[in-house]
This record gives structure tokens, C-alpha cells and sequence, in this order.
């Protein structure tokens, strides 16, 4: 009997990707590695199998599949424009969110696998994702702090950077109170001379006092250091 390589790639990954959930976290990253030069030797012939099965992992999978499907995700998209472009599309799919922090509370599983996709879109530095994330900037599970933090679509747009300083301005203008917070604290932490600007022609119009004392802070501790890279 001849064995097609697509099968043996399949059946590599899937057992390969198995033995990442009974590992460690550290251990799962390393074998990750291994997992993605395995998919670069075989070609790019079954890049479809290999997308589904680490999506599959990223969405669904336990906290160890997580990481170490996001960690081989990135690595291939390094690599490969044409995965980049295939994998982007795949979690633009996800990141969608009809009725927001709703839905998040009611399903605590469809949170994480939301989460885990904006996380990557962010890492990935997905200009295309920018409308979905900024449209989606104050959602979270119902946990409330006035942080960056429990924002994962906000985080996403700072990870993205300079890219998304045009919309964060729009919705500095026209976002609810608490968008237009996350606005602002992404411009902040973006930095640099655009998104400065940005925040300097805010405070001018600012009529809320609130936001008009928020901006004041930020730009009264701002540096040329906490420019993003």
C-alpha cells in the first residue's frame, strides 16, 4: 500500500499536536517549533489540513493547544505570505462578534475562542482586522476595569500600531464614553508623534471634563520613549 504524503503530513500533525496537551506550556511552545518545520518540509501542498487542525487547536483546544498552536501559527505566517493571507481570512471569520460582550457572557467558550483569534489578528499585526477589533474595542466577558488589559480587541489595535491611529481618532469623536476611553489609552500606548497629535487636537474640543483630564494626564507623561516598535 502507498501512503500519499498529505496522509502522512496529516497523521504527523494530528499526533504531534496530541501529544502538545500533555506536555507543559514551555514544553508545548518547543514542540510547536517542531510542528512547523515538519508543515515547511512537506511543501505547501496541504496547507488547508494544516490551518484547520492549528485553528481548530487555538479555538478549542486546552490552554497548552493554545499556545502552541498560536506560536506555530505565527511561525508559518512568517514564512508564507500565502498562509498569512489564508490564515487572516480564516480568523476574520471568527473575530465577528452580532451582539458583542452579550454573547461573550452567555458563552464563556465562544469568549475564548473570540479572544484567542483577536489575539492573534494583534500579534499578526492585521491591518485588515483593524475595523472588526475597533468595532468591538469595549468588548470583553463582563469583567470591568478601566485597563487596556481586559480589553482583548483594544490590546489587538496597540499591538497593530500606527495602522489603526486613523479610526481610533474617529472614535475619539464619535465612540461611547468607555470607546472613547479605550481610545484614547490606545493612543497613548501606541505613541509617537501621529497619535500624540491625535490626542493634542482632542483636548482642544474636548467638551467631557473627564476625558478632557484623562487626555491631560497622558500627554503630560508622555515621552518619546513609549513609542511602539
Amino acid at each position: 500500500m502507498i501512503i500519499k504524503p498529505k496522509v502522512v503530513l496529516g497523521i504527523s500533525l494530528v499526533l504531534s499536536m496530541s501529544g502538545l496537551a500533555s506536555s507543559s506550556q514551555q514544553h508545548g511552545v518547543a514542540d510547536a517549533k517542531n510542528v512547523s518545520a515538519l508543515i515547511f518540509s512537506q511543501g505547501n501542498q496541504d496547507n488547508d489540513l494544516q490551518l484547520d487542525k492549528l485553528l481548530h487547536d487555538l479555538r478549542l483546544g486546552n490552554e497548552s493547544e493554545r499556545v502552541a498552536a498560536r506560536t506555530t501559527l505565527l511561525d508559518l505566517s512568517h514564512k508564507s505570505s500565502a498562509t498569512r493571507e489564508s490564515l487572516i481570512k480564516e480568523l476574520l471569520k471568527t473575530v465577528k462578534v452580532p451582539i458583542k460582550s452579550v454573547e461573550f457572557m452567555r458563552d464563556p467558550a465562544r469568549y475564548l475562542e473570540w479572544k484567542e483569534t483577536t489575539t492573534l489578528l494583534g500579534l499578526l499585526r492585521a491591518v485588515e482586522a483593524i475595523d472588526a477589533l475597533i468595532e468591538c474595542l469595549d468588548c470583553n466577558n463582563g469583567v470591568f476595569r478601566l485597563s487596556a488589559d481586559v480589553f482583548p480587541a483594544t490590546k489587538a489595535i496597540i499591538e497593530i500600531g500606527d495602522k489603526s491611529i486613523p479610526k481610533l481618532s474617529q472614535v475619539i469623536k464619535r465612540g461611547s464614553q468607555l470607546k472613547r476611553y479605550l481610545a484614547v489609552v490606545a493612543l497613548s500606548q501606541i505613541g509617537g508623534d501621529e497619535a500624540k497629535a491625535v490626542l493634542e487636537r482632542a483636548q482642544q474640543i474636548e467638551k467631557d471634563k473627564e476625558m478632557a483630564l484623562t487626555i491631560s494626564r497622558l500627554l503630560a507623561n508622555w515621552t518619546n520613549s513609549n513609542k511602539r516598535k
